[in-house]
């Protein structure tokens, strides 16, 4: 096939990634980063660790496209083998890299551990493709590029994976566009995606605008994006009437996070939070101190994961027995409480049925209460997810804090 232009292609390696053990997140980060750029991609392949089935897709693929992104088997064991796929594909052989071997020493520095003789394969990359520094792993990656053609081999680990496009893919990328690309993103939760496109639709995009539309556990992300200069002003113009058309379910405009609003809020009016949670198990918790500088609001966490734990920190015995643990009822305890024990201005409380067990046909699985509590009084939510333990759990979190952000929105009301 011949070379399309401005065209990306993925592949992702590992056999882990083919049998499910592991979701491939990788991917979809890739090519959302990649179409934001201004690039087309048309194909994301999984490839199991075998360096001759490896070595195919790198060739097939980079011959068709500008852009060939590959992550995964960069490790030290017998079975990251994406170096040596790589060199066979490209026709050249595997040399030792200084800047491969250095990157792999200041990991083992900054963790005060040892590298051991496996380590030393990691120094290894094709001839003629250079080192990529891997600031927070032991895996150097590498950018190979010929007649116009790129290829960025990235560590397989999303963490890995993801500084590494930050801070060496996307700046390659960067300049080989003819043109900046303009980009709005809005954050929503508490309402559909259908709802989301329907709004969309009625705005009449022009073309040479384009759209995207995202979730992830409950949180919808919409993206306005242009490269062409005379349309920037209208990439704005769009995402401003669809932020008013979704009102109060609109988290950000300006592509904060749902966390980063909240923790913000908190500050802004110097309230400090906590929670109280049971079917997420400390995870709203986490959420709010995974910013740095979270201690200046939040001042801890309650995982009341049984009825016996409830009752301690202050949920009534005649409301687990009549309402249940997951009830509106024992949201609002349970929030109150945490608000009373740890002694903060806000709480948030969480109560459900992740699943996959444990549901009745009054209380099915992905039923969550979310409780409040705040200067302004207490209120509750009732979500039913339906979606599997992971989503439950993650869907009920975001829930969490959308709850806090709403509520702290009617703190700044005169």
């Amino acid at each position: 096939m011949s070379k399309i232009t401005s065209t990306a292609a993925i592949l992702a390696i590992g056999s882990e990634l083919l049998t499910g053990r592991t979701v491939d997140t990788n991917s979809a980060y890739i090519g959302s980063q990649l179409e934001l750029l201004g690039f087309t991609v048309p194909l994301a392949v999984t490839c199991d660790d075998d360096a001759p089935a490896i070595a195919e897709q790198v060739r097939n693929l980079l011959g068709e496209h500008d852009i060939l992104i590959t992550c995964g088997g960069l490790g030290p064991t017998f079975d990251d083998v994406t170096r040596i796929a790589a060199a066979d594909a490209l026709g050249v052989r595997l040399v030792r890299s200084e800047a491969a071997r250095a990157s792999t020493l200041r990991y083992f520095e900054r963790t005060g551990r040892q590298p051991t003789d496996s380590n030393e394969s990691q120094a290894y990359i094709p001839q003629g493709t250079e080192a990529l520094d891997n600031s927070i792993g032991s895996a150097a990656g590498f950018h190979f590029e010929r007649d116009g053609h790129h290829l960025f081999c990235l560590p397989g680990i999303p963490s890995e994976m993801k500084q590494m496009f930050t801070s060496t893919v996307r700046p390659v990328l960067e300049s080989m566009l003819d043109s900046e690309t303009h980009v709005r993103r809005l954050e929503v939760f508490g309402t559909s995606e259908s709802r989301i496109s329907a709004l969309i639709t009625n705005l009449d995009v022009p073309t040479g605008v384009r759209t995207a539309i995202n979730a992830s556990f409950g949180i919808k992300v919409c993206r306005f994006y242009t490269t062409n200069r005379n349309l920037f002003s209208t990439v704005d113009s769009l995402a401003d009437k669809l932020a008013a058309s979704l009102g109060e379910t609109v988290i950000s405009t300006d592509g904060r996070s749902l966390v980063e609003v909240v923790a913000r809020q908190l500050k802004e009016l110097s309230l400090t939070a906590g929670t109280c949670e049971s079917c997420t198990a400390g995870l709203v918790g986490k959420m709010l101190t995974d910013l740095p500088g979270s201690s200046d609001y939040f001042s801890g966490s309650l995982v009341t994961y049984t009825n016996e734990l409830k009752a301690n920190i202050g949920v009534s015995h005649a409301s687990l027995i009549k309402h249940g643990a997951v009830s509106e009822h024992v949201a609002l305890q349970m929030a109150s409480s945490a608000r009373s024990k740890l002694g903060v201005d806000v709480a948030v409380s969480t109560t459900g049925i992740a699943g996959p067990t444990g549901g009745s046909s009054d209380k099915p699985v992905g039923l969550v209460y979310v409780g409040y509590s705040g200067p302004d009084g207490g209120t509750f939510e009732k979500h039913i997810w339906g979606g599997n333990r992971h989503f439950n759990r993650m869907a009920s979190t975001n829930a969490a804090l959308d709850l806090i952000r709403r509520r702290l929105r009617l703190e700044k009301k005169p």
